[in-house]
């Protein structure tokens, strides 16, 4: 490897710590995915009701003989109470779920709500009847309107796993304004943050939804209305107030607040600057599998901020995100490879882990691929993929493509000589700020 290259990835390798954040987008470490459980949205109750909580179900307290006659001769709430004693094989009946659904649905198509509810659920998942997602949608739908909240939930989920923004968003919105639900509330306003097909954007409402659950103690509506804070969006920007928020989240163990503290605490935002208690935070969220967290504390490592400058440490916290599929920590632990840093210099690990990272448009790793494909560095030499890379690189902004596209274009190495295009990229990066562009123009135009 040329000396010029070796220094290319050298820069590539730093800039994930120090391109600013607009640049780059290291803010919000929320555009990383929670694992599930870290943000579910459970279902209220997922077994049938009667009224009120189940252990104030009257059948307990009413004798199986007398709620059989009732519920025979037309009367709603005992076929209600007799469908869900069936169900559960409660009060010396036999359960059977066949026997439970038939009760549901005669009580249903009275227009019992609760029974409407039941029936979807004996429907959705195929118990005492034949599996029918989509006419177990039709009665929860029936429910949610007569304002049963775990049919309002259900349906909600489902749309939205279906892509029906607008049934989700309306459900959730139902949900959110009647029971005060906290999942509810925090559907909602992401749908008011980023829209959806025939749901419009309300950033201001959203923040009203955000700022009830965040209230409640919700650690994840505290963390969405900190990004609120911290963009703008819905509020006017205020680093304390983010500050105040992700700081309540982080002290209930959240980890992307967690993370987001310190990141605050690492470069002041919001609060004052310290690099010690940044990697105290950073520490935490990354113990708790937080991949960005891992990334962060890496860095870290790797700089020697806040911490003693220990590359092996650097090296396994980016093999820790890496190894969750984050593209950063991909990307982080391919440079450790290519470079000898804290592991051994393995130039196909390097490959394989930036090529993870760049297929997931990470630019940074789509750069330094098309580095190792124009150099042959832990893969047969191929210009025109580097070239392709170079090009992935570019479109979102970085400047060594925009460099490394200028040189290609000037001596017709992966792409047809072309001095114009070449000028161009030449061009973008000195914009951007790289010298050796602007030499490069100097020299050649």
């Amino acid at each position: 490897m040329s000396h010029q290259r070796f220094a290319m990835l050298t820069l590539a390798a730093v800039l994930v710590c120090t391109t600013s954040v607009d640049a780059f987008s290291l803010w919000p470490f929320g555009k990383k995915k929670l694992k599930p459980q870290d943000d579910y949205l459970p279902l209220i109750d997922s077994k049938p009701i009667v009224k009120g909580k189940p252990e104030e179900d009257p059948a307990d307290s009413v004798s199986v003989e007398r709620i059989v006659m009732l519920a025979e001769r037309g009367t709603v709430g005992a076929q209600l109470a007799l469908g869900k004693l069936y169900y559960e094989g409660r009060g010396g009946v036999e359960r059977d779920r066949k026997k439970a659904a038939h009760w549901f649905k005669t009580a249903a198509e009275q227009g019992n709500a609760k029974a409407m509810f039941n029936y979807a659920l004996c429907l959705d998942a195929g118990q005492g009847v034949k599996a029918d997602v989509d006419e177990a949608m039709v009665w929860y739908e029936r429910a949610a309107n007569k304002s049963v909240p775990q049919a309002q939930l259900n349906i909600a989920l489902v749309a939205e796993e279906k892509g029906d923004d607008a049934t989700a968003f309306k459900y959730y919105k139902m949900l959110a304004d009647g029971k005060r639900h906290r999942g509810a509330m925090r559907k909602t306003a992401d749908y008011l943050l980023n829209g959806g097909k025939n749901v419009k954007p309300d950033p201001r409402l959203a923040t009203q939804y955000l700022l009830i659950a965040a209230r409640t103690g919700d650690s994840r509506a505290q963390v969405r209305l900190a990004d609120c804070y911290q963009k703008g969006n819905g509020v006017e920007r205020n680093y304390q107030e983010m500050f105040a928020w992700l700081y309540l989240a982080a002290r209930n163990e959240d980890p992307e607040a967690q993370a987001k503290v310190g990141y605050c605490f690492e470069t002041g935002m919001g609060t004052a600057r310290n690099t010690d208690t940044a990697v105290q935070w950073y520490t935490r969220a990354a113990e708790a599998d937080y991949a960005p967290a891992q990334v962060s504390l890496g860095n870290c490592y790797l700089l020697g901020k806040g911490v003693e400058r220990d590359l092996e440490s650097s090296a396994r916290w980016f093999r820790r995100a890496a190894e969750q599929g984050d593209s950063t920590g991909e990307f982080s632990l391919g440079m450790a490879y290519g470079l000898g840093r804290g592991i051994k210099m393995d130039h196909k690990q390097a490959f394989k882990w930036l090529a993870c990272s760049a297929e997931k448009a990470y630019p940074l790793a789509q750069y330094n691929l098309g580095v190792y494909y124009e150099d042959g560095f832990g893969v047969e030499r191929d210009a025109l993929k580097a070239v392709l890379w170079y090009k992935k690189a570019a479109a979102q902004g970085s400047p060594d493509a925009h460099l490394a596209l200028g040189r290609c274009y000037l001596h017709g190495r992966g792409a047809a000589l072309d001095r114009t295009e070449a000028r161009k990229h030449f061009q973008k990066a000195a914009d951007d700020g790289l010298q050796e562009a602007r030499d490069a123009l100097e020299e050649n135009f």
